[in-house]
């Protein structure tokens, strides 16, 4: 396996392009632009996917990865302004 997500994601793209109704294909998409840390697009992704087939479970479980490393992102960024923001000892 190839860990070569930008391509992945471009040829998703086109898969959703041609078949806007692909569930499989946002999967994909949403598993390679987690790959890349890209997590906003990749919960887009993946909710757009969960929209289109809501049965299936694997949607739901990588949201809530999404929506865990987002947190942690947003945590780091509060806590790099916190320090930023206070004065040299």
């Amino acid at each position: 396996k190839l860990d070569d997500f930008t391509s992945a994601i471009a040829d998703t793209n086109k898969a959703i392009t041609l078949e806007p109704g692909n569930s499989k294909a946002y999967l994909r998409k949403g598993i390679a632009c987690f790959n890349m840390e890209e997590y906003v697009t990749a919960k887009a992704a993946f909710e757009k996917g969960k929209e289109l087939d809501g049965s299936n479970s694997q949607f739901k479980t990588w949201i809530r990865k999404c929506n865990a490393e987002i947190e942690d992102e947003m945590a780091c960024e509060a806590e790099g302004a916190v320090e930023a923001a206070a004065p040299p000892a």
